[in-house]
C-alpha cells in the first residue's frame, strides 16, 4: 500500500513538474516584455559622441559634446534582419545593424559600409545639454567646432598641436558681428596646418568648402588654392587626372582598351608580357543606384570575370595612384581574392575620453579572409601616390600581410586611414574629422 501511495505521489510530482516547465516555456509568449527587453530609450556611444534614441520603429541620432547636442539623422526599422537577435534600421541606402552587447543595457551598432562597430550603453535620460536648442550665433558655431575637435580629433600628438593655444588665438576674433565668410575663414585657418584630407568644412549657405588635402600633387595644389570648388568640381579633378593616366596606359602599355567594371570605377586589361593590370579609382559608387549591397554584388561579379583566366597572368599590377577611397569592406573583398591564407589586415581604435591624455576603445581587428571564388595568388605590384587616400590607403595596408609579399612602388600617400567622422554646426554647416587610429 505504501509503495502504491509512493508511486502515485511520484507521478503527481512528475506531472506537476512537467506542467511547471511547460508554463515556463510559454512565459515569453504571455509576457514578451520579460523575455526581451525593449530597445526604446536613450543610448550613448563609447567614443564618437553620439546619443541614440529609439522609439518604436524610429531611431534618432544626435551629436553631443560637453557643451552641445545637435540632431543629426533619423532611420526607420526595417523588416529584414540577418538573425533573430539583430534589429535593422535604414536611412536611405544606409543600413544600420543593432545586435546585443555584453549585457541587456549594451548594444553593438554597425553600419554596413564600415568594418568596425560602436558600442552603445543605455542611459536613463537625455543629457541636460540636449534639453534646449543651441542658438545659431557665430560664438556658438565656433564653440561647437572647437569642442568637437577637442573631444574627437585623435591626431593632436602627431601634429604636435596645442589645441588650447589655438583656441586662445582665434576665439577672441569671433564676435556677434562676425560674418559667415569671416567665420568660415577662421575655422579653415585653425585646421589648415594639419593638411589632413579627412578634415573638411562645407559651408553650403555661402558656397564655401574646405578639404585639408596635402598639396603634394596637382590636385592638392588646386584644392589648397581655393575654397569655392563644389564637391562635383573636386571629383572632376580626380576624373580628369584619371582619364589622362588611363590614356597613357592604353596607348603605351596595354594590348587593348581597358575593360570597365562597377560603374566605370574599376578597369582591367592585360599589359604586354601577360601581366594583368587592375585599376581601382575608388571603393564606392559601384552601381548607378549607389546601394552598398548592390555594389558588393557588382564587385564580386567583376572580380569573377577579371580572375577567371588568372592562370594566364605572369604578374598583377594594382593601380590605386588615383583613388578617392570608400567602403573598407570592398577593400577587403578584393584583397581576399589575392590570398590563400587568412591574415590580419589592420585594427582600429577610437578616441573615447573628453579630456586629458588620449584614451581609446578596445582594438577592432579587420581580417582578410580566403575567398572561394576566382582569384590570383602570384606576384603582385601595388602602385600608390599622393592622390591615394582613405580607402585606397587602407587597401594598401590590407595587402601588407599578404604572402607572397606585395611590392609597393610610388610616392607617399595622403596619410588618412580613419573613417571621416561627420558633424554639423548650429548654422547647418557640416564638417569632418578623423577620430580613429
Amino acid at each position: 500500500m505504501k509503495n502504491r501511495d509512493l508511486e502515485c505521489g511520484t507521478n503527481k510530482i512528475a506531472s506537476l513538474l512537467f506542467s511547471t516547465l511547460a508554463l515556463m516555456a510559454h512565459l515569453p509568449t504571455f509576457f514578451p516584455q520579460a523575455a526581451e527587453k525593449s530597445l526604446d530609450g536613450f543610448w550613448q556611444s563609447d567614443g564618437y559622441g553620439l546619443l541614440v534614441q529609439i522609439r518604436g520603429a524610429k531611431m534618432s541620432v544626435s551629436q553631443t559634446t560637453s557643451i552641445s547636442c545637435l540632431p543629426w539623422w533619423t532611420a526607420k526599422q526595417s523588416d529584414s534582419s540577418g538573425s533573430k537577435s539583430e534589429v535593422v534600421f535604414k536611412r536611405g541606402d544606409a543600413v544600420i545593424h543593432l545586435t546585443p552587447g555584453s549585457s541587456p543595457d549594451m548594444l553593438i551598432m554597425r553600419e554596413s559600409v564600415s568594418i568596425s562597430s560602436m558600442e552603445l550603453r543605455r542611459v536613463n535620460a537625455r543629457p541636460k545639454n540636449c534639453s534646449e536648442k543651441l542658438a545659431d550665433t557665430p560664438q556658438n558655431n565656433y564653440a561647437v567646432f572647437w569642442q568637437t575637435f577637442a573631444e574627437q580629433f585623435a591626431l593632436f600628438p602627431l601634429y604636435h598641436a596645442d589645441w588650447a593655444a589655438i583656441d586662445r588665438k582665434y576665439r577672441p576674433r569671433v564676435t556677434a558681428s562676425t560674418t559667415p565668410e569671416e567665420l568660415f575663414g577662421i575655422l579653415r585657418e585653425m585646421i589648415l596646418p594639419f593638411h589632413n584630407a579627412h578634415t573638411n568644412i562645407n559651408a553650403a549657405s555661402i558656397n564655401r568648402q574646405y578639404v585639408g588635402y596635402r598639396s603634394a600633387s596637382e590636385i592638392g595644389l588646386q584644392l589648397q588654392a581655393t575654397s569655392t570648388l563644389s564637391l562635383k568640381e573636386i571629383l572632376d579633378l580626380f576624373s580628369q587626372r584619371a582619364q589622362r593616366t588611363r590614356d597613357i596606359i592604353e596607348s603605351k602599355y596595354s594590348d587593348a582598351k581597358l575593360r570597365p567594371y562597377c560603374n566605370d570605377v574599376i578597369y582591367f586589361g592585360m599589359l604586354k608580357g601577360s601581366v594583368g593590370y587592375l585599376r581601382i579609382l575608388g571603393f564606392d559608387d559601384y552601381t548607378k543606384e549607389g546601394g552598398f549591397e548592390q555594389g558588393g554584388v557588382s564587385l564580386e561579379a567583376a572580380l569573377d570575370d577579371i580572375f577567371k583566366d588568372a592562370q594566364q597572368m605572369k604578374g598583377l599590377i594594382l593601380d590605386v595612384r588615383i583613388n578617392t577611397g570608400g567602403a573598407d569592406p570592398y577593400c577587403l573583398a578584393i584583397a581576399s581574392r589575392l590570398t590563400r591564407a587568412k591574415y590580419l589586415a589592420y585594427s582600429k581604435v577610437t578616441c573615447n575620453n573628453l579630456s586629458g591624455r588620449l584614451h581609446f576603445t578596445a582594438p577592432q581587428p579587420a581580417w582578410v579572409e580566403v575567398s572561394t571564388r576566382p582569384g590570383y595568388h602570384g606576384k603582385v605590384v601595388l602602385l600608390i601616390g599622393p592622390d591615394t587616400l582613405s580607402g585606397g590607403e587602407t587597401f594598401a595596408m590590407a595587402l601588407m600581410g599578404r604572402k607572397p609579399k606585395v611590392s609597393a612602388i610610388g610616392e607617399n600617400t595622403q596619410g588618412v586611414f580613419s573613417d571621416v567622422f561627420g558633424n554639423r554646426l548650429p548654422k547647418g554647416w557640416t564638417f569632418g574629422l578623423p577620430n580613429e587610429l
